[in-house]
């Protein structure tokens, strides 16, 4: 199933388990899984101590609600959550050899001697062994998941991957850490990495938008246009939002497309008339393409949206550099700075204006 993109699981477990063990295997499990009720409804039907059948009742009730909830997910694939089933598996199959004896026979029953006891003292100290070192491995996994956060949020990302790589390691059903580590890792730069976790992200949750927004950026990276394009499609599917119309219309630019990037920016101001960051990336879109009038246009809209942001002025500027009115450039470049002092769009702005000096 791996090569299929988006099928890492079936989201049911008898498929999932016929999947990957053939027609053989999967008749053997739902065999298993039978074969259990049968001696379920065998020990209840002929008990004559009410605790037993109790506990028989109680055990098949919980893995019945158990193997239901798998037809919708792969939760018996996860060690700390199926170690439970097959506890109750077996703890219905001992009690149902003491639902034939009188109440009183109860205590007699559980006496072990010699290597009896010493054999049932391994058991339940195995046992108590993996229920306690995988929950504990769940523990150890969110915990690195988190402290990656914290690390990647005081700017430490080079640690944040590390401890995702671990968390996803112990836990590697965690869609969250594979989208985080994907995330990160192409903030490092490292586009092929940070594909196969965005991938393995994707496979749990093929509709989370940020997913597919980061495939698409990661896959237009390594000029895998064709892949971009696919992703952003995806996004835009989970969510019709401006940052997702515009990351589809720079991968078409970048892929040389640009009657196809046209029509798509044309979609997006279509749905999204009133979205400053949709005006925004139009009027650099047509700045781009020296369509000065239509830029000039938008940007005069995104002003109406947003009369206070330094973007705004910024892309007012570069309009008018473009067509030769120097002054009216640098009023614009004026008031990036003054409504953004000390950001990198003023920093840049006040760069531009020592170097335009006197123009007019």
């Amino acid at each position: 199933m791996w090569p299929i993109p988006g099928a890492l699981h079936a989201h049911d477990a008898f498929l999932e388990t016929l999947a990957e063990t053939g027609a053989i295997g999967g008749l053997a499990f739902i065999w298993l899984v039978g074969t259990y009720f049968w001696t379920a409804g065998w020990a209840v039907a002929r008990a004559r101590d009410p605790f037993w059948k109790n506990l028989v009742i109680g055990l098949g009730a919980g893995a019945l609600a158990y193997l239901i909830q798998n037809v919708f997910a792969v939760t018996f694939f996860i060690l700390g959550c199926q170690m439970f089933f097959w506890v109750a598996l077996g703890l219905t199959v001992a009690a149902g050899r003491h639902t034939d004896r009188p109440p009183a026979v109860r205590t007699v029953s559980l006496r072990l001697k010699g290597g009896s006891r010493w054999a049932a003292s391994a058991g339940v100290a195995v046992i108590v062994l993996v229920l306690w070192v995988e929950p504990w491995g769940a523990v150890r996994a969110e915990h690195l998941y988190w402290r990656g956060e914290s690390l990647a949020e005081g700017g430490h990302t080079e640690r944040a991957v590390e401890d995702l790589k671990q968390a996803v390691a112990i836990n590697p059903y965690c869609q969250r850490g594979w989208y985080q580590l994907g995330a990160y890792l192409g903030k490092q730069g490292e586009w092929r990495e940070a594909l196969d976790a965005l991938n393995r992200s994707a496979a749990f949750s093929p509709d989370y938008m940020r997913t597919q927004y980061n495939l698409g950026i990661s896959y237009r990276r390594l000029a895998e246009y064709a892949e971009s394009e696919r992703a952003f499609r995806r996004a835009l599917k989970a969510e019709r939002s401006a940052i997702n119309y515009v990351a589809l219309v720079e991968t078409y630019v970048r892929w040389g497309k640009m009657d196809k990037a046209a029509r798509q920016m044309e979609q997006a101001l279509e749905e999204l008339p009133y979205d400053l960051v949709t005006q925004l990336a139009a009027a650099s879109f047509y700045l781009e393409r020296r369509d000065l009038e239509r830029a000039e246009l938008h940007v005069m809209h995104a002003a109406e949206l947003e009369p206070t942001d330094p973007r705004v002025e910024w892309l007012r500027a570069q309009v008018h550099l473009a067509a030769g009115r120097g002054s009216l450039a640098r009023e614009a470049l004026e008031r990036v700075v003054q409504l953004a002092p000390g950001s990198d769009l003023a920093g840049r702005a006040q760069a531009l204006l020592a170097r335009l000096g006197g123009v007019e």
